[in-house]
């Protein structure tokens, strides 16, 4: 509901806290190394779904030959350790999921980077997390539009 009401209007943006500066300024330099220590040449984009046009993603880095995205987090301790284990974070998971429903690709990496190294984890499509983010999705940008809150959030 916070976005929505942020998206029409309502309530302002999000301010931007200094972790999320820290993940910007950091991000140019965790992509060379992660092109640098995999031999890719991943490169930054924001795309639109050629299937679902309401839908866009703003990639860390993608490589169209190889059909490969990239999605960098520069986060704290708790959440490098998680990588360390190859764990993603859920919210990440969806996010990186939403980006192959966009961009019809299979693989992409997570990439956690401290600000000197980084861990790469790939990570697959999954075609029934997708579909639940393409329905629920809809649902949203359908709110938007019509300008009416989703029931679920009217009491």
């Amino acid at each position: 509901k916070t976005l929505w009401s942020q998206l029409l209007g309502v309530i302002p943006q999000k301010e931007t806290t200094p972790a999320m500066s820290r993940g910007t300024t950091l991000e140019p330099l965790a992509r060379e190394c992660f092109n640098q220590s995999t031999g890719f040449d991943m490169k930054p984009a924001v795309v639109v779904s050629i299937e679902h046009p309401w839908m866009m993603a703003s990639l860390d880095g993608m490589n169209l030959e190889k059909e490969i995205l990239l999605e960098i987090k520069c986060p704290g301790v708790k959440t490098i350790n998680m990588a360390m284990e190859g764990i993603i974070p859920v919210n990440y998971q969806v996010q990186i999921q939403h980006q192959f429903a966009v961009t019809g690709f299979d693989q992409g990496y997570y990439y956690c980077f401290d600000g000197d190294q980084g861990i790469a984890i790939s990570i697959n499509r999954d075609n029934e997390m997708i579909e639940r983010i393409i329905n629920e999705g809809y649902r949203f940008y359908q709110s938007l539009i019509s300008l009416e809150p989703l029931e679920e959030w009217v009491k």
